[in-house]
């Protein structure tokens, strides 16, 4: 699978929990999908991805995103902010100036499985 999905609200009709990983069936495809606040990384490491997709809310979770990232080298990225969070400050706290693996998304919550499927074929094409 190419994708590990990291969340808080309902995906698919999985509920991300966190420390547990869950398969989620997608339309185009299948990925992987935990809990955003999930803090053991030996358990994300056991699963083969090519790319993360971060849902963030607070700045608690664009942290816990960063220290995602930064475990597992900072694979590419995609970042889909649904909420009203500080643009700048959010920008700043990613690197999204010097991160060229990381694509930052500002959307409504209701355009995440749309978003998610632009991702898909996003990646797909590029790799």
């Amino acid at each position: 699978m190419l994708y590990f999905y990291f969340g808080c609200h309902k995906i698919y009709d999985r509920q991300p929990e966190i420390n547990r990983i869950h398969i989620v069936d997608h339309p185009q495809g299948q990925m992987y999908c935990t809990h955003i606040l999930t803090n053991n990384n030996f358990i994300i490491a056991g699963y083969d991805f090519k790319a993360m997709i971060f849902q963030v809310h607070t700045m608690e979770e664009v942290e816990n995103c960063n220290n995602i990232r930064s475990y597992f080298n900072r694979p590419p990225s995609y970042l889909l902010v649904t909420s009203n969070i500080d643009r700048a400050d959010l920008l700043y706290c990613v690197n999204a100036d010097t991160d060229l693996l990381l694509k930052v998304y500002f959307i409504q919550e209701a355009d995440i499985h749309q978003s998610i499927i632009e991702i898909f074929r996003d990646h797909s094409s590029a790799v």
